[in-house]
C-alpha cells in the first residue's frame, strides 16, 4: 500500500527518522511498490529498497540518523586532470589499444 504522506508511513519509522528521511523512505517504497506491482513480495522488496535509500542519504550515529554530506561534482574535473597525470602521456595520436 503506497504511503500518501510521512504520517501515513510505519511508526518506527516515525519515531526514528527525522522529516527529510521520512520523504526519502515515502517516495522509495513507492516507486518501488508500483514497479513491483503483481509480485508476491511486492511489500517486502519496497520496504527494503526504501530503507536502501535512506540508507544512501542517511547514517545511523548512535541512536540518530544524519544525513551524510553532499559531496560537489564541481571539483570533478581536477580529480580528472590528476587521474590522467598519474597515468602519463598519451601515446601518439591519444589511442591506447
Amino acid at each position: 500500500m503506497p504511503y500518501r504522506t510521512n504520517a501515513d508511513v510505519p511508526p518506527p519509522v516515525q519515531r526514528h527518522l527525522p522529516s527529510e528521511a521520512q520523504d526519502i523512505y515515502r517516495e522509495a517504497f513507492n516507486r518501488a511498490f508500483a514497479a513491483h506491482s503483481g509480485d508476491l513480495r511486492q511489500e517486502e522488496v519496497a520496504h527494503r529498497t526504501a530503507w536502501i535509500a535512506v540508507k544512501r542519504a542517511y547514517v545511523k550515529v548512535g541512536g540518530s540518523w544524519i544525513g551524510k554530506p553532499v559531496v560537489s561534482l564541481e571539483s570533478e574535473p581536477a580529480g580528472r586532470e590528476h587521474t590522467s597525470a598519474m597515468l602519463g602521456p598519451s601515446p601518439p595520436g591519444g589511442n591506447f589499444t
